[in-house]
C-alpha cells in the first residue's frame, strides 16, 4: 500500500503540482499554493490549512523527538530528557542556519545511511540463522500462517491496509519536495531514485522482522517490544563500531523526519501567518529571521510536548 501510494503520488501529483506551483505565483507553502491556485480572496483556505499544518505538525515533531529521546536512553544509557535535547539541538542547528537546502542535503545522507542499514541487517541476520531456507523453516515451525501474507485477513482488512498509501497524497513535508524540484522534467528521475530507495528499505524492514521471529525463537530470549528487534540485531550480531553506525541509521530516520516537519511549520508560520497578518511587505531578510525564530519556537513547543511521553 505504501509503495503504490508513493508511486501514484509521483505520477499524479508531482508533475501537476510542480507546474501549477510556478503558475500560482511561485508558491513555497501549501497554504500559499491553495490560496493562489484557487484565488482565495477571503484567506480562509490559507488560514485553515496553515492552522492544520502548524497544530498537527508540531505534535508530529514532538512524537519524532520522543523516538530520539528513547534511542539515547536505551542505547547510550543517557537520560530521556538529555536525548530529547540533543536530538532537537542537532536538528534545529542545521535547519536554523541551512534552511531547505541543508534539510535536503542531510536527508540525502541520512537516506544513504538508512538504506545501507536496511540491507546489511537482514542479510547478516539470515546468514546467522543458516540462510533463507533455514530461516523460513524456523518461522514455519513457529506458526505456518506467518508465511501467508493474507492469513486471517478479510478483503476489507486488506483494502484498509493498502489505504495507508493514501496518506502520501496529503503529507506537506513530502508535497513541498515536489513544489521545490528544479523542473518538471526532473520528476521521473526523482521518482526512480525515490521509489528504488523505498522498495529496498521496505523489503529490508520486512525481512528484519521476519528473521527476528526465527532469531527470538532460536535464542529463547524474552523480547518485551517486538519493534526493538532491529536494536537487538545491532547489539548481538555486529561489532560495536558497526552497531554504532546502525544505531546512527535509526537516528538519521528520526532527524530526517523532524527537520522536514520543522521546515514546513516554520515556513507556514512565516509566509501564511506573519506575512499575511503582520507585515505584508516584509523583505526577504526579515522573513528569513522570522522563519528561524519559528524553527526555535516550534522545537521548544515540541520538546515540551515530548517531555512527558
Amino acid at each position: 500500500g505504501l509503495t503504490l501510494g508513493a508511486f501514484l503520488n509521483y505520477i499524479i501529483v508531482a508533475p501537476r503540482l510542480r507546474v501549477y506551483t510556478e503558475v500560482a505565483d511561485n508558491a513555497i507553502t501549501l497554504p500559499d499554493y491553495f490560496a493562489n491556485r484557487f484565488e482565495d480572496k477571503s484567506h480562509m483556505l490559507r488560514v485553515i490549512s496553515a492552522l492544520v499544518i502548524i497544530l498537527f505538525f508540531t505534535v508530529y515533531t514532538a512524537a519524532s523527538l520522543v523516538g530520539g529521546g528513547k534511542l539515547f536512553e536505551s542505547s547510550l544509557n543517557l537520560s530521556y530528557t538529555t536525548g530529547l535535547w540533543v536530538t532537537a539541538g542537532v536538528v534545529v542547528g542545521y535547519t536554523l542556519f541551512g534552511g531547505f537546502l541543508a534539510v535536503s542535503m542531510t536527508d540525502f545522507v541520512q537516506g544513504i545511511i538508512m538504506l545501507f542499514a536496511m540491507v546489511i541487517v537482514p542479510v547478516v541476520a539470515f546468514t546467522d540463522l543458516g540462510g533463507v531456507s533455514a530461516t523460513t523453516e524456523a518461522v514455519r515451525n513457529i506458526d505456518p500462517s506467518l508465511l501467508n501474507i493474507t492469513s486471517g485477513m478479510s478483503v476489507i482488512g486488506i483494502i484498509s491496509l493498502m489505504a495507508w498509501g493514501l496518506g502520501y497524497f496529503g503529507q506537506p513535508h513530502i508535497i513541498v519536495r515536489f513544489m521545490a524540484i528544479r523542473s518538471v522534467k526532473d520528476v521521473p528521475t526523482a521518482r526512480n531514485i525515490g521509489m528504488s530507495w523505498m522498495i529496498v528499505s521496505l523489503i529490508g524492514a520486512l525481512m528484519t522482522g521476519f528473521a527476528g521471529r526465527a532469531y527470538v525463537q532460536k535464542t529463547a530470549m524474552t523480547l518485551d517490544d517486538p519493534e526493538t528487534i532491529f536494536l537487538v540485531f545491532t547489539q548481538f550480531l555486529f561489532h560495536p563500531l558497526v552497531s554504532g553506525f546502525l544505531l546512527a541509521a535509526i537516528l538519521a530516520a528520526i532527524m530526517s523526519t523532524i527537520s522536514s516537519q520543522l521546515l514546513v511549520v516554520s515556513s507556514s508560520l512565516t509566509k501564511d501567518v506573519y506575512k499575511l497578518f503582520f507585515d505584508k511587505d516584509a523583505p526577504e531578510a526579515r522573513q528569513v529571521l522570522v522563519g528561524r525564530i519559528s524553527v526555535v519556537a516550534v522545537a521548544l513547543a515540541s520538546i515540551m510536548l515530548a517531555s512527558n511521553p
